[in-house]
């Protein structure tokens, strides 16, 4: 447990956190502030169990969650209440019956992750952000897999919006279903202020969106499309249909939604072009 402010973790391994309640956590974050890199969480509870803390910013990097939760209510990620909460250059999957990421911050930066359940996960939602807020999730590799618990992959405001700008930016990601099921890729619960899904690359059976949003230029394509789906490796073939294809969509609050970076596995990142052609998803396309 963290009560002290500002504090910073790297380059530490947490596992088998348990307790008699079945919330043991790696990290149990009740001060203001933590940041967190080059760190695992696997075979905990939880993996990062954060409280709400309207002081608090959250920044994790280059970190890797991996089969935490005792089922349900308990996640791989779960934060609460806080004034900001970053998540970049991150793995997350195989969350034990919980989610994947769950963020209630008032602002949520989902940047350059790879978030997924590959082919025996049992996650429920890969992201849920169920108070709304002012969310910002660009150029993640986001994939469900066919042992899914749950049928939505993303889901927005599924608990009703509890704060005072509620607006989505759901950019250049690519998000793969595997569950042979269908089910639905974005789930937007009506009332949210702003929502604009745009250069996404879309794969696999299902809805592509549940709910109202400003949809644009993105691209519902198949697993063939791409360099070696069966590794997670969702670059484009060349002359795939996305590529070149992305527009400029804004910069909303002075942040700028054109990817500048993309993950590169494991826990890596890597450039994308600052100008030029932009490709659909979470890839730029090299010859």
């Amino acid at each position: 447990m963290i009560k002290g402010s500002a504090t910073t973790i790297e380059n530490i391994e947490f596992s088998g956190a348990k307790v008699a309640d079945r919330n043991g956590a790696g990290i149990r974050l009740e001060g203001p502030g933590l940041t967190v890199r080059d760190s695992s969480f696997h075979d905990n509870e939880s993996g990062i169990l954060a409280s709400g803390n309207l002081e608090s910013d959250i920044v994790i990097e280059h970190s890797e969650f991996a089969r935490n939760g005792a089922g349900g209510g308990s996640h791989n990620l779960y934060i609460g209440t806080v004034r900001s909460f970053t998540l970049r250059y991150s793995y997350s999957h195989h969350a034990i019956i919980g989610h994947n990421v769950k963020s209630r911050a008032i602002k949520t930066y989902l940047l350059y992750n790879r978030i997924a359940d590959e082919q025996d996960g049992r996650a429920s939602y890969a992201i849920d952000l169920p108070d709304g807020g002012l969310a910002f999730v660009i150029g993640n590799l986001i994939q469900q897999g066919p042992e899914t618990d749950n049928r939505t992959i993303v889901a927005y405001g599924a608990e009703g919006y509890k704060n005072l700008l509620n607006e989505l930016y759901f950019v250049s990601n690519t998000v793969v279903n595997d569950d042979p099921k269908g089910g639905r890729f974005l789930v937007i619960r009506p009332g949210a202020d702003a929502v604009r899904v745009i250069n996404n690359l879309f794969a696999g059976p299902g809805e592509l969106l549940s709910g109202k949003a400003d949809s644009r230029s993105n691209l519902r394509t198949t697993k063939a499309d791409f360099v070696n789906p069966d590794k997670l490796d969702y670059r484009l073939k060349a002359r795939g249909a996305g590529i070149g294809k992305g527009i400029d969509a804004g910069s909303p609050y002075g942040f700028s939604l054109r990817p500048s970076e993309e993950y590169r596995h494991p826990l890596g990142k890597g450039p994308r072009p600052s100008a030029g052609p932009l490709d659909l998803g979470a890839h730029q396309h090299s010859e």
